[in-house]
């Protein structure tokens, strides 16, 4: 009985240090975020802009998501680029495609900024 007693403490243990360790990540990584916001004079975000996008590459398929899967996996591609559009696919997925096409706009304009302005991150 006893060594069950002993494993179970050393247990809870572990568990009581991953909620500060992450309490501690998560507020380093908002200090990170809030130090670059500033540093660039605190930029808008224009959602009117966004949300009137014009896609300047857009090929007509059924789905147009096969085809920024293609362009975002491209060999010289930054992996931040996969990354978004993957993150909007699964976003669409999860709570479904809006009236203004926001997740696929966001998705296409990364694409399009990199194939066009070698944006890197």
């Amino acid at each position: 009985m006893s060594i069950l007693k002993q494993k179970s403490k050393s247990s809870n243990v572990k568990n009581l240090f991953y909620f500060p360790t992450f309490l501690n990540i998560s507020i380093a990584e908002f200090a990170s975020f809030l130090v670059h916001f500033i540093a660039r004079g605190r930029p808008k975000l224009h959602i009117d802009m966004l949300k009137d996008y014009k896609p300047q590459t857009l090929k007509n398929e059924p789905n147009p998501w096969d085809d920024l899967i293609k362009r975002a996996l491209h060999e010289d591609a930054e992996s931040h680029v996969i990354k978004v559009v993957r993150s909007m696919l699964k976003a669409e997925q999860e709570w479904g495609p809006r009236d203004d096409n926001l997740y696929i706009k966001i998705a296409q304009l990364t694409v399009e900024g990199h194939e066009k302005y070698g944006w890197s991150w």
